[in-house]
């Protein structure tokens, strides 16, 4: 029994790495990060501010 689980495992584990060798070649996952700048003052003391959606 022990011998069927490490050959799956072994198995599993060349799937895996395959798949992600392939999503990393073709660019990965896209970020989906949405962001929203705003400037609070003006002149020398102005402060601008990026907040994450």
């Amino acid at each position: 029994m022990a011998a069927i689980n490490q050959y799956q495992s072994a198995a599993s584990g060349k799937d895996i790495s395959y798949k992600m060798t392939q999503k990393a070649s073709n660019g990965g996952t896209p970020a989906s990060l949405r962001s929203a700048t705003s400037t609070s003052g003006s002149g020398p003391n102005a402060v601008k501010r990026i907040s994450i959606l």
